[in-house]
């Protein structure tokens, strides 16, 4: 059976999500308490995880936007509960440009590997996710990425130089 769904907002629950799910896939959406929201401009979608800790999103949940994948552009996972498993999952979201994994504490630069995938990928957000020197030749290699923050990572300097320097078209946030 197929179910026509709505953004899942406060802000415009009218906005139709412009596609149909079936139903597992629309309770599998409705069970995470993610946010949905139009973007400002463009076709696609904005996904939040909830603000409040408790209820952030975790590896199971990111399974339920592999349907929505062609339609989601930004995904602010800050502060959820995401692992290098769910770095898997993310990596099916091909359109994905903006990707927010602040916070995060079960994220390695094994994991942020499978990110390479997400040729659309221009902004990535690692504020406060303990990483190493191996990041950076991760990061060098990402070609499409044009902002990346990294405050409070654990890269020194040295590190956040040779960034910078690899990639001068980059804007880098080391903090």
């Amino acid at each position: 059976k197929e179910v026509g769904i709505a953004v899942v907002s406060k802000q415009s629950p009218d906005n139709p999500l412009g596609m149909t799910l079936n139903e597992d896939d629309w309770q599998r959406i409705r069970s995470t308490d993610i946010i949905i929201l139009p973007m400002d401009k463009g076709d696609g979608f904005r996904i939040l995880s909830p603000p409040e800790k408790e209820r952030g999103l975790n590896d199971e949940d990111l399974e339920a936007l592999v349907p929505l994948s062609g339609k989601i552009l930004s995904l602010d996972l800050t502060h959820a509960k995401i692992s290098d498993e769910g770095l898997k999952v993310l990596s099916k979201l091909k359109s994905l440009q903006r990707l927010y994994l602040e916070g995060n504490k079960g994220i390695t630069v094994e994991g942020l590997v499978h990110l390479k995938k997400l040729e659309n990928l221009t902004y990535l957000n690692l504020v406060r996710i303990e990483l190493n020197e191996e990041l950076v030749d991760l990061l060098i290699s990402m070609e499409n990425l044009r902002e990346i923050y990294l405050y409070d990572t654990g890269l020194n300097e040295d590190s956040i130089t040779r960034l910078t320097e690899a990639r001068p078209k980059v804007f880098v946030n080391g903090g």
